[in-house]
């Protein structure tokens, strides 16, 4: 069973896995990894069968999809204490292989490392290979248990496998691995612990060390590297005198290669001997602190006064890290839509997103944070986000911007209704904002000289002329992202007995008072209005629902008209006053 948590909160509520094997998979270890959850067994069914390797689809898993695969590669009889990955810090590239090292401590001790690449589109194309063959220091792993005061049951040393974990940290130039394992010096127990790189060529084994200052065991250590390149090592520690306890020790960069140079200090002193029971632990923990990478914490088994226990601790080698904040690439968002930040950070205790605009923020303090843009934004055309993160020291923090664009949303204009007294061509006036193409329709059986132009012209055909109007149609499109689009009609009508006049001419004005309406409206007429005026209203069929004669106006003028009793739509309101004729669009909603 792997259980994977649904928030941040180790409290809250967790997403449960079952995955069915046709072995026992026992000693399981875990690495964390950008494309997936990496683990090792060791497979039985009776006896040893071998090692396995295997991968979870952690993407699913993380969402709680049912339907999370498993890749599996096993059972290889002659490998045992192997270990995944498991990463610190910067994660890898993506498409970076799992790396999945052991030592053959039966054999040659070789120090293998496997890569271990997953593709979960198509499971049949991952692949498993050697990559490393890499000999370490020579030493004798026969350690014969931990003797303990008091008692003759001796602790057992697990002195075949890798010890928990193997983590890689990702640097400028080159990558890092650290291990440990436990060996035999001067009849004791000891630490061997290993720091490998690769710098583009392959691994290596940079560093190698023993760690036994003195007569003590040493053993079930765990292994770790903070940011600044510090390296921690914790372990258990015991003898005929001395009650199984746990210490710690380190380097710092500039300590001489294969050495650690910080004295070791007693994290707690065990108080009584585990007899009966030779089984230790199996394994510790030492990892460094998510948020304030100097600081490693370690978990392990002790022997308290009245029987075993676990202790968890923390310590650090050197200054707090300063705070780091990056908050994303520059970026765009669709005007209608929320902007989710995808900012990172690190040895922070609290963040503030702040915008530069009026937009407004959903849990600012979070690095996914939730971004409604204002009007001013949109008016502006973009705004700079501000990733603010707090420092464990006063004082400390560190800022980064971003700027985020805000793709608007297109508008068309066909322009004004017009009246000719040709089949043309007649040039139009379309108008777009905020978009990449345009083109023009028409209902009619007319022809553009090129639609995809804003100013092209139209030539009528013999229906529009025999119908005596034609509709047309300017499309923008926008930002394929954001799938915008905006339509706008105007119609040309024919009228042979008549030069060319736009519908919106100087003589006089019309204006309708709502529009759109629901069918109840005032009619404004203003200018030189001393000749006969006729009005009509007609839907888009030619179907006329309103008209109206007015005689010897002479000056500004207003009608109260209802069409309620038609359905909603578009008509088309024709005011002929004179030789001069306007045509406005009354939308009945």
């Amino acid at each position: 069973m792997i259980a994977v948590s649904e928030t941040g909160d180790p409290l809250g509520a967790w997403y449960r896995y079952a995955f069915e094997f046709d072995m026992f998979p026992d000693y399981p270890k875990l690495g964390v990894w950008p494309d997936g959850y990496y683990a090792t067994f060791h497979m039985f069914q009776g006896s040893f069968k071998g090692a396995a390797f295997v991968a979870f689809e952690r993407d699913k898993m993380l969402i709680g999809d049912p339907d999370a695969q498993m890749i599996y590669y096993g059972e290889f009889s002659s490998k045992f204490g192997f270990l995944p990955s498991d990463v610190d810090g910067e994660a890898p590239p993506v498409g970076t292989p799992n790396y999945i090292t052991g030592i053959s401590f039966f054999g040659s001790h070789k120090m293998q490392i496997y890569e271990m690449s997953v593709d979960w589109n198509n499971t049949a194309n991952s692949t498993l290979s050697l990559v490393a063959n890499l000999t370490p220091a020579s030493f004798n792993s026969d350690v014969n248990g931990i003797s303990q005061p008091g008692t003759s049951t001796k602790l057992d040393v697990m002195n075949m496998v890798l010890m928990f974990r193997l983590p890689f940290r990702k640097f400028e130039g080159y990558n890092v691995m650290l291990a440990n394992h436990t060996i035999k010096v001067g009849g004791r127990a000891a630490i061997r612990w290993y720091e490998l790189r690769d710098d583009g060529s392959g691994w290596e084994i940079y560093q190698q060390g023993t760690y036994a200052p003195d007569n003590e065991n040493r053993w079930m250590g765990s292994i770790a590297m903070t940011a600044n390149g510090n390296i921690g090592l914790a372990y258990s520690v015991g003898s005929s005198s001395t009650h199984p306890s746990l210490r710690y020790t380190g380097r710092t960069p500039d300590a001489p290669l294969g050495e650690m140079n910080i004295a070791e200090v007693e994290i707690i002193g065990g108080e009584s001997s585990q007899s009966g029971i030779s089984r230790w632990g199996d394994y510790s923990c030492l990892t460094p602190d998510v948020s304030n990478d100097s600081v490693f914490w370690y978990t392990s088994e002790y022997m308290k006064a009245n029987g075993w226990g676990t202790r968890i601790s923390s310590f650090d080698f050197g200054a707090t890290q300063a705070s780091t904040a990056y908050a994303g690439d520059d970026d765009s968002v669709c005007e209608n839509a929320f902007f989710y930040t995808s900012g990172s950070a690190l040895y922070y205790q609290n963040l503030e997103w702040t915008t530069s605009g009026d937009g407004m923020f959903q849990n600012s303090n979070t690095l996914g944070a939730k971004y409604l843009r204002g009007s001013q934004d949109v008016e502006n055309g973009s705004v700079i986000l501000t990733l603010t993160t707090y420092g464990y020291e006063a004082g400390q923090q560190t800022s980064d911007n971003m700027v985020l664009t805000i793709i608007r949303e297109t508008v068309a204009d066909a322009g004004d209704d017009m009246i000719v007294n040709s089949s043309g061509p007649v040039m139009l006036d379309g108008q777009a904002e905020f978009y990449e193409a345009s083109m023009w329709t028409s209902s009619g059986d007319g022809a553009f000289d090129d639609p995809s132009m804003l100013d092209a012209s139209y030539t009528l055909g013999s229906n529009d002329m025999s119908s005596g109007e034609v509709s047309l149609t300017l499309t923008a499109t926008g930002d394929e992202m954001c799938g915008f689009e905006a339509s706008d009609n105007m119609t040309l009508i024919y009228d042979p007995t008549t030069g060319i006049r736009n519908a919106t001419s100087e003589e006089f004005s019309v204006k309708i008072i709502p529009n759109p309406s629901s069918g109840k409206f005032m009619l404004e007429l203003k200018g030189k209005l001393d000749e006969n005026i006729d009005i009509a209203i007609s839907d888009m069929q030619g179907k006329k629902v309103f008209s109206e004669s007015l005689r010897n106006l002479g000056s500004d003028f207003s009608r109260y008209i209802d069409i309620t009793g038609n359905g909603k739509g578009i008509y088309l309101l024709k005011v002929n006053c004179g030789n001069v004729q306007k045509i406005s669009k009354i939308v009945l909603e």
